[in-house]
């Protein structure tokens, strides 16, 4: 599963424990300027350093899994936690909207 979007902040590297590194950073997608959605992204172990590569502004598409897992605290109710996992980062070109995509394309290539 892939997400696109412009980097909205990058974190730095925290080490959790002395064999666990986490990193985040936030993806604003604004497809929707009437509702931008800010998506964190976390990035663990030795994927942390993908993001030494990128800047805030850049539009990238990000390889994501999406984890979740249950917690049960001490009263019994159990809880769900989701989480967003990145595994690969790349840079790639902002399209503002498909109008844009169709006059890009050359009408002379229909496939039909």
């Amino acid at each position: 599963m892939e997400i696109t979007g412009k980097l909205h902040e990058i974190g730095e590297i925290e080490q959790v424990t002395d064999k666990f590194a986490k990193r985040e950073a936030v993806l604003l997608d604004d497809s929707n300027s009437d509702y931008p959605e800010y998506i964190k992204v976390e990035f663990t172990q030795d994927k942390t350093a993908e993001l030494d590569k990128f800047n805030v502004g850049d539009y990238v598409e990000v390889g994501i899994n999406l984890r979740g897992r249950p917690w049960t605290n001490k009263d019994g109710k159990t809880m769900y936690f989701n989480s967003i996992n990145g595994w690969r980062i790349k840079e790639v070109e902002k399209v503002a909207n498909a109008s844009e995509v169709l006059e890009e394309s050359d009408e002379d290539e229909l496939p039909f």
